[in-house]
């Protein structure tokens, strides 16, 4: 992977009466269309949290209040802390004298303490603010100086919810060129921003125009995480990919992958297809490069023969397709997840499975359009599998 994104979060939870108050001391014209609960806005900054940390790439945070997007990412870091594989730890810290919350009377120079002690993988070493504040200083300009500081050492910002001082430090980004991406949903400075960019002109600092309109939508789901992650550069647009990564296991299919990827790298440049083993370079770390790859993949192939559902491990006797850490599967649930165009293809006989003869996370692999190649028709069947593959990727 190239070097991590630093990514600085900001933002908060507004109520609906908070919102109201916003409306009225700011004259809004109208107020904010968030309609989502408190639980949703959590369980959204946990989602981005957990996949940017899942991505190798780093959190820059200033707060642990719960009320605030840097306390929830952390908590979605922290739910995939045993499935991390990355070198560097996911989460910096920057501490400072600035006050916790509006209502407290301590600061945020001792800020994450417990959670750096209890998963200290995640974090690299906390950063103390160097910036003077003056006696004068009340706690929102105190603020400024350490937004002002973070936004200036971070690569993109990530603007979520949040009132007066998020607004501000995105329209200061923006103004500098700093990519910022809002997100609307949960309204405030999010959705503020969201709707002053229809105004912005220039692209180079912010979400395309077709990001933007998923990004503003009222609900949250998976979309709109993708389409965060995919703003953020997090994850490649699947649109904008050109890679095939050909999916399957040797003890069932390996001469019927070789053959599909002797074929296709005959139309495309072989640096598109991926196969594990012939494309990884020794001493690189398989999961890495595995991550790496999907995220650069348009078209995922899952090539499936006959002994591909009985697949036993030698030492345990569980189902390999079973194993929440068997390769072959979580390639698959990734090319899920992330909305990958994903081709079964069946080989040498294979049926295709029952839903329920499969694990939850890829039950729905039989619902995608396959590709079927028999032993007796096999050239015209990978034939017409690179005609199919060729014309997604030119979508």
């Amino acid at each position: 992977m190239d070097d991590p994104i630093r990514i600085a979060v900001f933002g908060s939870w507004r109520d609906p009466e908070a919102q109201e108050r916003v409306k009225i001391s700011r004259d809004l014209d109208e107020t904010w269309s968030n309609k989502n609960s408190q639980q949703s806005f959590e369980a959204a900054c946990g989602d981005l949290g957990r996949e940017i940390a899942l991505s190798g790439h780093t959190l820059i945070v200033a707060s642990d209040s719960p009320s605030t997007v840097d306390y929830h990412v952390v908590q979605g870091a922290i739910e995939v802390k045993h499935s991390l594989k990355v070198k560097n730890p996911p989460i910096h810290v920057v501490r400072s004298r600035a006050p916790r919350s509006s209502k407290s009377d301590t600061d945020c120079s001792g800020i994450m303490a417990v959670a750096i002690h209890e998963h200290p993988n995640l974090f690299d070493e906390p950063e103390f603010f160097k910036g003077t504040f003056k006696k004068s200083d009340r706690g929102a300009e105190k603020w400024e100086q350490v937004h002002d500081y973070i936004a200036d050492n971070a690569d993109r910002l990530l603007i979520i919810g949040g009132g007066a001082a998020t607004h501000r430090i995105a329209n200061r980004a923006l103004g500098s060129k700093k990519p910022v991406v809002p997100i609307g949903t949960f309204g405030g400075a999010g959705e503020e921003i969201i709707k002053m960019l229809h105004n912005i002109r220039d692209p180079s600092a912010v979400p395309r125009y077709d990001y933007r309109q998923v990004l503003g939508s009222l609900t949250w789901g998976q979309p709109q995480l993708n389409t965060s992650l995919y703003a953020l550069g997090v994850r490649k647009d699947p649109k904008l990919r050109r890679k095939v990564f050909i999916n399957y296991r040797r003890a069932d299919s390996n001469a019927s992958a070789y053959l599909i990827r002797s074929h296709l790298r005959q139309e495309l440049d072989e640096e598109d297809v991926f196969l594990d083993h012939e494309s990884i370079e020794a001493g690189s770390r398989f999961e890495d490069v595995i991550v790496a790859e999907l995220n650069k993949t348009k078209v995922f192939l899952c090539v499936i023969g006959p002994s591909w559902l009985k697949i036993r491990d030698e030492e345990t006797g569980q189902r390999r397709l079973d194993a929440k850490n068997d390769f072959v599967r979580r390639e698959i649930e990734v090319a899920i997840k992330d909305g990958i165009r994903i081709i079964p293809v069946w080989v040498e006989g294979a049926e295709i499975p029952k839903k329920s003869s499969l694990p939850d996370t890829i039950s729905c692999l039989p619902d995608f359009n396959a590709s079927f190649i028999t032993q007796d028709e096999i050239e015209h069947g990978i034939a017409k599998l690179v005609e199919t593959v060729q014309k997604h990727l030119d979508e």
